[in-house]
């Protein structure tokens, strides 16, 4: 099964699940669904980005933030981001919440590929200084960056969550 076929919960804007559908149709249609952020910094204050695999559906060889992840049906947010870290970058940690609730809408239609994303994502952080291993299926390359210089590309949502935590009063969680 292709990670397009992958049934998520279709939501409306005050997070009710009103349907499903397959991941390929949510993005077609601009379909409401929820997903996670995650960023994980180390005890240095750099944050870890992973360039996205160029087998991603959207936006491939993009720089993203740690781990970007669909909820499934049934899981929580919380859950959800745990699940994706573990897969994504092969560790176990704790997470905490740096952001509410908010909506996220991305279109890409480059690449003749319609890619519509609708999504109500909660924000993580977590703290690692350890080894990772990647999904080379979710992830080309990683590493830590220092906040003020970036690589490029990057994703639409990495930077719409990045100004969020940049410019609120988050930025005293995440340090």
């Amino acid at each position: 099964m292709s990670d397009l076929d992958e049934i998520l919960e279709i939501v409306d804007e005050d997070n009710n699940v009103i349907d499903k559908a397959p991941r390929l149709e949510c993005y077609q249609k601009g379909l409401l669904h929820r997903a996670v952020n995650v960023f994980v910094f180390n005890s240095e204050g750099k944050v870890f980005l992973q360039k996205r695999s160029e087998k991603k559906f959207g936006f491939p060889l993009y720089w993203d933030l740690s781990c970007s992840e669909h909820v499934k049906p049934g899981e929580g947010f919380e859950a959800a981001a745990k699940r994706g870290l573990k897969e994504e970058l092969g560790i176990d940690v704790q997470v905490k919440q740096i952001l509410p609730i908010h909506r996220i809408d991305n279109r890409d239609e480059s690449n003749n590929q319609k890619y519509l994303d609708s999504e109500l994502m909660v924000t993580f952080k977590a703290v690692y200084n350890g080894e990772m291993k990647f999904d080379p299926k979710e992830v080309a390359e990683g590493k830590f960056f220092n906040m003020e210089e970036l690589p490029q590309p990057l994703t639409p949502w990495f930077l719409e969550d990045w100004k969020l935590i940049k410019n609120s009063a988050v930025q005293d969680m995440i340090k």
